[in-house]
């Protein structure tokens, strides 16, 4: 059986699309990633999260395609692009 990819260029595929997130809840998850965001080293001002904001080479790392996509993709794509 094969699965069809959660996120396709930087947008949500439409089967995983069921359930509006409220303005309330929005706030929230904008906060939370902001927290997460902002998180760095002790001994410094490296962020944390930095290396994980880009997606990998598709031609050097292509079993990484192959996986689901983390949540927190999935959350970010839904608040920053609304359909």
């Amino acid at each position: 059986m094969t699965t069809r990819p959660i996120c396709t260029f930087g947008l949500i595929h439409p089967a995983t699309s069921t359930m509006p997130i409220s303005v309330a809840q929005t706030a929230a998850i904008k906060e939370v990633i902001q927290v997460i965001l902002n998180q760095t080293v002790p001994r410094g001002k490296r962020q944390l999260a930095a290396m994980f904001m880009d997606l990998v080479d598709r031609q050097e790392w292509p079993q990484y395609y192959e996986v689901r996509l983390p949540l927190i993709y999935i959350i970010m794509q839904r608040i920053y692009y609304p359909r």
